[in-house]
């Protein structure tokens, strides 16, 4: 069986009985050897002959999906897509979560067209594993160094003639924690010889580094942190000593200080106050603007967080890319839809303060323009350079119908079971990994979803044709940066002062175990007892700590930290809380975030005040929980209904606290392009899904879905 159009690759284990595909899907360390059929749509064979190397690989596509994506070696180099040079590693991409098999591909071509210079090249192909079909995969390049992918100086090499026999075989190695002078940790490899473990031999010169972010956590041999929570894979040199990583580190750190610096008016200068240098002294600018819009534009809910790529050459600065793993995109998130109307990079944490420095923002305008522009209406099918989304979708329909067989054919979301974050990992490991996905309607059409994307995409486009052509950077500058105090509920002198420090609010996409980008809003809840108050609150990347203020309702907060967590805790009990009674009365609380930019404190978000009753207050409780009449909503484009919630009290028979002195309910939607709320009503507003939450005064809330057609 093969499929219309495409190339067809049949891989053969050299040793099946032990070695077979079950036996590679089951671990990434598992490699096996084998041979390779390659053959064009018309017969003609590419290659033919031995593969040094099978294995899986991947993050979340390995973790959670049964379909795999492989790495493969060739015994000797060859050029498998057309336009390429030779080469022995390739890579077969899965594509398990977006259903039209075609998204990754698209936006490869669209970074090549737009100047990365290293942008990897593609096809889709038809993939046979040891006599079974095996689904529609994309054939890539991998982003590694050598002259035929990433041309800078290659240190892999260079490590291995420095060093004894065994450098670089994965026994042989271990992996060792320190700290750059910027107090930020990394990790680096010393090699063990004759029983003993000794510092690698380094070569003189520093670079020749492939970078990849990776959430908040690193899973190589090499990698650091940088201030804002965010870690760094070395990719390349795999096993890199300490002075290198000492090196890497403290540059990319002082990068990232560079893009926070801020003056006395809150204003980014994208200056490093310790250094003197421009961010695009350590970064070049055209690169970083390109990378930023090409995730802007694609809607990449992994953008700027995970798969984001920086490589650095010896003497010379660091530039951003080349673009890898493009399947989130198009409006496919990893929970819900993307909205079109959005710029998801804006609330990434390194986005969301690129996009406040002037110069950076002249850059993106300039390139938005000039590249960009041209991209959207080439794909959809206005004329340009790239194959059109309908001429792509075309072209693959008869091999994803094959695909569509063996593997899920209408997943929507990249979440591998439904009800994420709310349902943890460890129920979908007891689930024996069953995942419970979010699907398009079984009556949906390969079709339809290419034309949601399609009109996703014009939407999205006439967005940032707004948001772009309203940018009106100033001039960059310098100043000391202050620290930022946080606002009171009630009115006093400075509040009607202009906030230069608030960031734009803006919904992202959510991973397993983690938050993709620094979230607007902190979400808290407090429960009260006799003498002692708990407040909890959501994690927020980036942040060094908590502040927690507590007053009597009715009266301003005090001056300065009442507490304070140091340890990223995130639940607090406050049984002696400086000189207040907790004993009666009614009292409001309020969560910050903070980081450290410079040395000095920086708010990175301010909750709303919670409002909440002690025990011994009399007649008054609190709530305990909420129940609605509907927990999901379908509505079309227009469409009202009417949320009925009722607050569960703590204690029945007492009263809550009044609604002159705060609101017993409060709605929120978290996208309000897509539906509004008013007192419980809501209006349809677009096609997509959205959540609406009703929190009572202490911050106990219920959720509900909606989802507009």
């Amino acid at each position: 069986m093969q499929s219309e159009n495409l190339s067809t690759m049949y891989l053969t284990s050299k040793n099946a009985s032990e070695q077979s595909r079950e036996w590679v899907d089951t671990s990434k360390d598992n490699v096996a050897k084998g041979s390779m059929l390659f053959e064009t749509a018309k017969g003609k064979s590419v290659y033919d002959g031995a593969l040094t190397q099978i294995k899986a690989r991947g993050n979340s596509t390995f973790k959670y999906y049964p379909k795999k994506s492989y790495q493969i070696k060739l015994d000797k180099k060859t050029s498998l897509i057309k336009g390429t040079e030779k080469g022995k590693t390739w890579i077969l991409l899965a594509a398990y979560t977006d259903p039209t098999k075609m998204a990754d591909q698209i936006w490869k071509e669209a970074a090549a067209a737009t100047g990365d210079t290293y942008a990897a090249k593609e096809e889709t192909i038809d993939l046979y594993y040891d006599g079974e079909y095996r689904g529609t995969y994309m054939l890539s390049e991998k982003n590694q160094i050598n002259k035929n992918r990433i041309d800078i100086t290659d240190m892999e090499e260079a490590y291995t003639n420095e060093n004894p026999a065994g450098y670089g075989d994965s026994e042989n190695m271990v992996k060792k924690k320190a700290t750059n002078k910027y107090k930020q940790p990394y990790y680096y490899s010393k090699q063990i010889i004759n029983g003993t473990q000794q510092n690698v031999v380094e070569p003189d010169k520093k670079g020749g580094f492939l970078l990849e972010m990776n959430g908040t956590s690193g899973d190589e041999m090499s990698w650091f942190k940088t201030n804002n929570g965010i870690a760094y894979n070395v990719k390349s040199p795999e096993f890199t000593g300490q002075e290198s990583m000492k090196y890497v580190s403290e540059y990319m750190e002082e990068f990232t200080r560079a893009i926070q610096a801020q003056n006395k008016k809150g204003e980014h200068t994208g200056v490093n106050p310790t250094t003197g240098k421009h961010y695009y002294e350590y970064c070049d600018l055209d690169s970083l603007a390109r990378m930023y819009l090409l995730n802007t534009v694609s809607g990449n809910s992994d953008g700027m967080w995970r798969s984001f790529y920086f490589y650095k050459d010896v003497d010379g600065i660091m530039y951003a890319g080349p673009v890898w793993d493009m399947e989130l995109t198009l409006g496919t998130g990893w929970v819900d839809d993307i909205a079109s109307e959005q710029d998801l990079m804006a609330g990434t944490a390194l986005g969301r303060e690129l996009i406040q420095i002037p110069s950076f923002q002249k850059k993106v305008k300039e390139l938005y323009e000039k590249e960009f522009v041209p991209v959207e209406q080439s794909l959809l099918g206005q004329g340009g350079s790239l194959t059109s989304i309908q001429d792509r979708a075309d072209y693959v329909h008869a091999s994803v119908k094959m695909d569509n067989i063996l593997w899920i054919h209408n997943l929507r979301s990249g979440s591998p079971y439904a009800g994420y974050p709310n349902k943890s990992y460890q129920e979908y490991v007891e689930d024996n990994k069953q995942g419970k996905y979010i699907y398009w309607d079984s009556k949906v059409s390969y079709q339809d979803i290419v034309n949601w994307r399609l009109d996703w995409l014009s939407k999205h486009k006439q967005y940032l044709d707004a948001t772009y052509a309203a940018l009106n950077p100033g001039e960059d500058g310098i100043q000391e940066l202050t620290p930022e105090v946080p606002d009171d509920d009630k009115t006093k002198p400075d509040d009607n002062k202009k906030d230069d420090n608030k960031k734009p609010n803006t919904t992202t996409a959510v991973k397993p175990e983690i938050i993709r980008s620094i979230p607007q809003t902190i979400n808290a809840i407090v429960k009260a007892t006799a003498g002692n108050v708990q407040i909890s609150w959501n994690k927020v990347a980036g942040a060094k700590g908590y502040d927690v203020w507590i007053t009597k309702c009715g009266s301003s907060y005090k001056k300065g930290v009442q507490k304070t967590t140091r340890k990223l805790n995130t639940k607090v009990s406050l049984k002696k809380f400086k000189k207040f009674n907790l004993r009666t009365g009614s009292w409001k609380v309020k969560v910050r975030a903070y980081t450290y930019v410079n040395g000095k404190k920086k708010v990175l978000v301010t909750g709303s005040n919670l409002h909440f009753a002690l025990i011994t207050s009399g007649q008054y409780t609190n709530a305990k929980k909420i129940s609605v009449n509907k927990k999901k909503v379908n509505l079309k484009k227009g469409g009202k209904f009417k949320v009925k919630a009722e607050i569960i009290k703590e204690r029945k028979g007492r009263k809550l606290l009044p609604q002159t002195h705060c609101k017993s309910l409060q709605w929120k939607t978290t996208n309000a392009k897509i539906a509004t709320v008013k007192n419980g009503k809501i209006t349809a507003k677009q096609k997509g899904v959205c959540k609406i939450y009703v929190i009572a005064a202490n911050g106990v809330k219920k959720r509900i879905k909606v989802t507009v057609n």
